[in-house]
């Protein structure tokens, strides 16, 4: 009996004892017993790395935010008690190293990324890597750091928090279209509908449209805008880097780079590392693209974040990376689609990605 069959033999078993049905959801994020199905497993001769994703620390689902963004706290710390036992978890820069040295990486080998750079990564995520003693990098963006958030937590906000009736606006064609906001259904629909709308504009067009509609709704420009407590600050920024988490570049304002530009995403690139470096005084070697799907950098954008001295690029793009991998369109999970379970599975089996 495999490790796989082993697990599901014992889901079974235990849903049929009383309350069984719970013990068997709890498996799937139990550090312990994932952790000895992966410990069990035959490790693959080709040794591959695999790059977990996070965002968002919610004591509880917010729904202004989409499914995968936020993460369910409990269900982090078993994932992060699987990992100190049973992976072997190395920074970004470590892995890359060993891979320019020829030197092959260690079984279940694993990095953990933070995108966006959210408070929740020293409130929260900061205290947890300190006591597994796990290495992490951050991704962040200039502006969210300079202004306290990015363009679409400024969207949620404002729909989240305003007194209209409604939003009206006016499309890239011209078309003006009007949302309703009568309820709390109805905000979400309008914030997924906006987000969805707003992201795929250039960015000119996007920032336009965003003062526009905090105008309306708030009345407020984005200069004006505050929302505290939500993305880190510089001062927090240079206390993780003082212990050793490493920094990420996420761009400057986070635009999706096929949508601006090639002067402009070179500048997002290039500028954003400079400053960072600058600011923080250390190397800042890996690079996010925003969004991060298919379409949404190309080529011509990888060389870009080449030529800026940048040593990886991270997609959003499911899977695990093999040594050979493109450095600049490496693979991620996202770990909050994940039980402990599933990541398990990933890790433990190349190329069937079933998270």
């Amino acid at each position: 009996m495999n490790h796989a069959h082993w697990f599901t033999w014992l889901q079974r078993a235990t849903s049929m004892l009383p309350g069984g049905k719970a013990l068997k959801r709890r498996l799937h994020n139990s550090a312990t017993a994932c952790g000895l199905a992966l410990q069990l497993s035959k490790v693959m001769p080709d040794r591959h790395f695999t790059i977990i994703m996070y965002h968002r620390m919610l004591d509880r689902p917010d729904p202004y935010y989409p499914l995968g963004y936020g993460m369910d706290l409990g269900v982090f710390t078993a994932q992060l008690r699987m990992f100190a036992r049973f992976c072997a978890v190395l920074s970004l820069d470590e892995i890359l190293a060993r891979l320019n040295d020829g030197k092959r990486l260690p079984p279940r080998c694993v990095a953990l990324t933070f995108d966006d750079g959210y408070q929740e990564v020293v409130t929260r995520v900061w205290p947890l890597l300190t006591r597994y003693r796990l290495p992490a990098t951050v991704a962040v963006t200039v502006q969210g750091l300079d202004r306290g958030f990015l363009w679409p937590d400024a969207l949620r906000h404002a729909i989240r928090q305003t007194t209209m009736p409604r939003v009206v606006f006016k499309t890239a064609t011209g078309e003006s279209r009007t949302m309703v906001l009568a309820n709390e259904s109805d905000r979400l629909i309008a914030v997924t509908q906006l987000d969805a709308y707003l992201k795929q504009l250039p960015n000119r067009v996007k920032e336009q449209l965003l003062r526009e509609l905090l105008a309306q709704l708030l009345h407020v420009t984005p200069e004006e805008l505050g929302i505290s407590n939500l993305l880190l600050s510089w001062d927090d920024l240079k206390m993780l880097v003082s212990h050793g988490v490493s920094i990420g570049s996420h761009t400057m304002t986070h635009p999706i780079l096929t949508r601006v530009s090639e002067t402009d995403a070179q500048q997002e690139i290039a500028d954003s590392r400079r400053i960072l470096s600058a600011r923080l005084g250390v190397p800042v070697n890996h690079f996010f693209y925003p969004n991060g799907e298919v379409g949404d950098f190309s080529p011509r954008v990888e060389q870009f974040v080449a030529d800026a001295g940048f040593h990886s690029a991270c997609t959003t793009i499911h899977g695990v990376n093999q040594p050979s991998e493109n450095r600049f369109a490496l693979k991620r999970i996202n770990g909050a689609l994940a039980s402990v379970r599933r990541l398990v599975r990933v890790i433990d089996e190349v190329g069937t990605c079933r998270a």
